[in-house]
């Protein structure tokens, strides 16, 4: 029986780096896209919809002016920086570095915004920059582990990374949202009701109801925590940082001998189907015979007898 994912890859030392570095990578991104537009709506009263269209890359179109620089279109456009930098040469391990100090950089950035009802219009230097970070990680996540591995693990190895990092980002979601919820309730215990607080942790349109003070101390305390929320992710981009290290190569693999590489292991595995198939027709044709001269032999018994 063939294993999902042979074990093997993991216990490699530059996949199973890339595959922690994909896992320790997905805590900011799953934190970031779920509680940024979160921030925008308690601590800026934005609404729902104002605060997903701040993420989306359809602003800076519809809106030429700088507080458009959304974290999804950076993200887009540092996969594609991250691929045009390695198409001629492999620098994935140096990307990958470099999106990782973006990410550091962009959530420690974020862990400082001031909380105020206006929108702090450095937010979106911010988002560009942690979003340039999050698409060149990517890329070259999977440059590194294509290069790393046999034609045959290719597919394997590429579904892997995507999945770990999606692994991490759901851990990273639970961890952040316990700390959110603790901070809150630590904070906002003398401030809000127990059905107050309950209702608010349940629903967050519910500070619709607040008095005034409690919805201004409510918002003060929600930034406070998404800023604590920020540095934790922080760390583990630190982290991610340290394990990207182990994925050096002083000698690494150019893309265009993978691509020879792989070439040559389509045209040898299109020859061993030609084989087979020679092979299966020369069996075919052999059973035939055999069973002609069964045949034949078998008149012959038929005209003895009689």
């Amino acid at each position: 029986m063939v294993p999902i994912f042979p074990t093997r890859l993991a216990r490699h030392r530059v996949i199973g780096a890339a595959l922690t570095c994909a896992f320790t990578t997905g805590f900011p991104f799953n934190t970031t896209i779920i509680y940024l537009p979160q921030r925008f709506q308690i601590v800026n009263g934005e609404t729902p919809v104002n605060a997903g269209i701040k993420i989306l890359p359809l602003l800076l179109i519809e809106n030429a002016n700088f507080e458009a620089l959304p974290t999804v279109l950076f993200s887009a456009l540092g996969s594609g920086i991250g691929g045009a930098l390695m198409n001629k040469k492999n620098v994935a391990f140096y990307v990958l570095v470099a999106s990782n100090v973006l990410e550091i950089l962009g959530t420690g950035l974020l862990s400082s915004l001031p909380v105020f009802p206006e929108v702090p219009p450095e937010i979106y230097v911010y988002q560009a920059i942690l979003g340039l970070g999050f698409g060149m990680s990517v890329v070259s996540l999977m440059v590194t582990t294509r290069l790393e591995v046999t034609v045959e693990d290719e597919a394997v190895s590429q579904g892997a990374v995507t999945q770990v990092r999606v692994l991490g980002g759901v851990i990273g979601l639970a961890i952040t949202t316990t700390v959110l919820i603790a901070s809150l309730e630590s904070d906002l215990s003398g401030i809000l009701s127990p059905d107050q607080l309950n209702s608010f942790l349940q629903s967050t349109g519910s500070i619709s109801g607040f008095s005034t003070l409690q919805t201004a101390m409510t918002r003060l305390m929600y930034g406070k925590a998404f800023n604590l929320q920020m540095k934790i992710i922080m760390a583990f981009s630190i982290a991610s940082l340290c394990i990207s290290l182990f994925t050096f190569r002083k000698h690494p693999l150019s893309l265009q001998d993978w691509a020879k590489k792989k070439e040559d292991y389509l045209v040898m595995k299109n020859l061993r189907n030609v084989d087979h198939r020679e092979e299966a027709d020369d069996k075919e044709e052999s059973a035939r015979a055999k069973e002609g001269d069964v045949q034949v032999k078998a008149e012959e018994a038929r005209g003895d007898a009689v």
